[in-house]
């Protein structure tokens, strides 16, 4: 074995000395010589793969001196006992995709009690096709625990959902530009470049998710006519459930009980946001203005189903009626607003399952175009 590499060695460091001390055109003939598996030092020196093409070593400038060139860069070869193939043509012009890559707040999942092709789960595929379940957009509450989130993933799951899920945080809502923003911003271009193509999507939020929410509406608004996937994420779009919906008039109180419910830090974290807000209103209150509105008016007319409780101290009453209002003028039969007595913040399913269920399930099934669903057989649909 040893004298075997010896000779491929001997053999090789021949070659290679040929090619550099050869002359311009016995360069070229000699090198039509070497096999292309002796050229893998270029994979150590991509700032000279222009040099490479087609498998073959090209001409080295004229103003560069050739062979200290080969002596500088072959170095790698000549001392190598053993030829390492090369897998494709090395090319300064090739390209990868780049994946977008999903902060730990936003949670991309697959249906895994779909009876589909569950080959359809594996994000391998370079061509894209499009999906056979729904996706679900989850706009989680503030600080959201993965534990609670989960529940609702299980719900979804059953019903035959993708799940894309964000989780909003303090940092977030305080920089909505930096935070809110760019959640968005990651989100829909993580959809456009997705291998699966979602044609029914139904939106969830929670609490001051819906500020979120409001985000995405409005940076598919402002791109659905720049980039023609946006547009179809945009058209997608078959309804939105809102549960607990915390608003900008509400974000002091809102976000602090969020946060704590000490008797004594929740008060002085209250004030704190509250002055916080009025210093910055021009990058902070007028941005949850600006999305909110946006919800308010719901353009695209879509169905929309909105939960909330008397009980509820942080989701006020008086503006989720005020949107119920505004839903209702724009999409009159495929608009609802249900109400509980005494379940607390965002705990409406926990405290009524069967009422939350049959209401979130016939919704899905009468008032939205969503096709692909698993909706239960009990539930009637008209």
């Amino acid at each position: 074995m040893y004298r075997y590499q010896q000779q491929q060695r001997t053999l090789l460091s021949s070659m290679m000395k040929m090619a550099i001390t050869s002359s311009s055109d016995q360069f070229m003939m000699v090198n039509q010589k070497i096999p292309t598996s002796f050229v893998v030092m270029i994979q150590m020196n991509r700032s000279k793969s222009s040099y490479v093409k087609s498998n073959r070593v090209l001409n080295v400038v004229s103003n560069v001196n050739r062979q200290s060139y080969n002596e500088k860069h072959f170095e790698a070869i000549l001392k190598s006992p053993v030829a390492i193939p090369l897998s494709r043509n090395i090319d300064s012009r090739t390209k990868t995709e780049k994946k977008i890559q999903l902060p730990s707040n936003i949670v991309m999942r697959y249906c895994p009690n779909s009876d589909e092709d569950q080959t359809q789960n594996l994000a391998i595929t370079k061509t894209r096709q499009l999906s056979k379940r729904p996706l679900l957009l989850f706009f989680g509450w503030l600080e959201a625990k993965e534990i609670h989130m989960e529940k609702y993933r299980e719900f979804w799951f059953e019903r035959g959902f993708d799940i894309l899920s964000v989780r909003t945080l303090p940092m977030h809502l305080l920089l909505p530009k930096i935070g809110g923003r760019r959640n968005a911003e990651t989100m829909i271009n993580f959809l456009a470049n997705h291998h699966l193509v979602y044609d029914e999507i139904l939106i969830h939020g929670f609490s001051v998710g819906g500020y979120q929410m409001g985000e995405i509406f409005l940076y598919l608004k402002e791109n659905k006519d720049k980039n023609e996937r946006i547009r179809h994420i945009y058209e997608s779009l078959k309804g939105i459930i809102v549960d607990s919906l915390v608003y900008a008039q509400d974000c002091p109180p809102g976000a602090s009980k969020a946060i704590t419910n000490h008797p004594i830090f929740q008060p002085m974290l209250e004030k704190t946001i509250d002055k916080f807000l009025k210093l910055t209103k021009s990058f902070t209150y007028d941005r949850y203005i600006k999305v909110q509105d946006l919800m308010f008016a719901n353009e695209s007319k879509l169905p929309g189903c909105i939960l909330h409780s008397k009980a509820d101290v942080v989701s006020s009453i008086t503006h989720n009626i005020e949107i119920y209002n505004g839903w209702k003028s724009r999409n009159p039969e495929n608009s609802e607003l249900h109400c509980w007595h005494d379940a607390l913040h965002v705990l409406i399913y926990k405290k009524y399952p069967e009422q939350y269920t049959k209401i979130v399930d016939e919704f899905v099934a009468n008032k939205t175009k969503i096709t692909k669903a698993k909706i239960p057989k009990k539930v009637k649909k008209q």
